[in-house]
């Protein structure tokens, strides 16, 4: 048992430790792009180039998990991804950005089948193993948050890629030998099978996820200048919502049928999705935040868990992961398409919170119809 909790808490702190990193590349580059001068259209453009070689970068090393072992795409995602953070602070340019947001894509989409495959050889339960995602989350989102309001921006990049060099250095002391791929697998990786099995729940979070996506383009510029909150407050302002996730990951959402959790995860999404546009003040916008902790938790772990079983039954946890973390990075192509078409005709931050809502529950009633049937 002591082993077990141990190992959890190995695997989880790198996982935490990630993310930290991804809030500093996510939710702070579009404040950065800001003082460089870049348009609010420029931004939107430059998201959708990281998703696209995200997406690219996921499926890639989703399948390389099960066919080289988790230990080499795991090293080589922490030690490359804290290289491309660290070299945002860099370019002054809008075609520099692009360079580095196409580094910042590949490299970033490197690590995360590979912890979660090794989570599953480990036998740890996906929302434990989530709640450190969360945790990962609310962290960044305060130390970036106070980092910014006191010092600069740039220090947040300096500061997530020596965050990536502590996960390395602790990635290599992880025991790795219960896998022995080379003499235990017997079926070679298929997306033709995996994506069979799982269509219906990578349809949905491309819905749910992209329409979501496509508010957090603007997120930061919403909370700043349409409610008026300091770089601080915005901070506390998405740690609540990540906060919230750790503890519905971590306590309960291991718990009951995980396809009711996806679904009643996307409702919830698409409910306070409508409701952000009335925020008046950081006390309302942190109440909402809470239900969205709460709806992003049974939405990410039941699907996770989802595919991740299907894919221990079929002997590619990394592949059918790899594809679940690249359906995210699909919607985070989908989202800025989104908020720019939006953006473009309304000139508006909360009319795209409107349309992520309605094409929410649009996705939920598909895969309540095609998931009955599917499975």
């Amino acid at each position: 048992m002591e082993d077990k909790i141990q190992t959890e808490f190995e695997i989880g702190s790198i996982l935490s430790l990630y993310n930290i990193g991804i809030t500093a590349a996510v939710f702070y580059l579009p404040l950065l792009f800001k003082e460089r001068g870049i348009t609010d259209l420029q931004i939107g453009y430059l998201t959708m180039i990281y998703s696209v070689f995200l997406f690219i970068s996921n499926t890639i090393f989703g399948k390389l998990t099960d066919i080289k072992g988790r230990r080499p795409i795991l090293l080589t995602g922490l030690i490359f991804g804290g290289i491309s953070i660290i070299l945002n602070i860099l370019p002054q340019n809008f075609e520099f950005f692009i360079i580095l947001r196409i580094l910042n894509g590949i490299c970033l989409g490197i690590t995360p089948s590979a912890l979660i495959a090794l989570a599953s050889d480990k036998s740890v339960q996906m929302g434990k193993l989530s709640s450190y995602r969360a945790l990962g989350w609310a962290t960044g989102a305060l130390l970036n948050g106070l980092l910014a309001e006191i010092f600069q921006l740039e220090l947040i990049f300096v500061t997530a890629s020596i965050i990536y060099l502590v996960g390395f250095i602790s990635a290599l002391k992880i025991d790795y030998n219960v896998e022995n791929l080379s003499q235990e697998r017997k079926i070679k990786p298929s997306y033709r099978k995996i994506i069979k099995l799982n269509w219906a729940e990578y349809l949905l979070v491309i819905m749910r996820h992209g329409s979501g996506t496509a508010i957090w383009v603007y997120w930061t510029l919403f909370l700043k200048f349409n409610l008026g909150l300091n770089n601080f407050q915005i901070g506390v302002v998405l740690a609540i919502n990540t906060v919230t996730q750790f503890f519905l990951m971590r306590f309960i959402s291991n718990k009951g049928n995980p396809k009711k959790q996806f679904i009643i995860g996307t409702i919830l999404s698409g409910l306070v999705f409508f409701l952000f546009p009335f925020a008046r003040n950081f006390i309302e916008i942190s109440l909402m935040q809470i239900i969205l902790g709460c709806s992003f938790a049974f939405f990410l772990v039941g699907g996770l868990r989802i595919v991740e079983e299907r894919g221990r039954q079929n002997q590619m946890v990394g592949t059918a992961t790899g594809l679940f973390e690249s359906s995210m990075a699909i919607s985070q192509i989908v989202g800025p398409i989104i908020a720019i078409i939006v953006f473009n005709k309304y000139q508006s931050f909360t009319s795209i919170m409107f349309i992520a809502s309605l094409i929410s529950y649009i996705g939920v009633i598909i895969y309540i119809f095609t998931s009955n049937n599917h499975n």
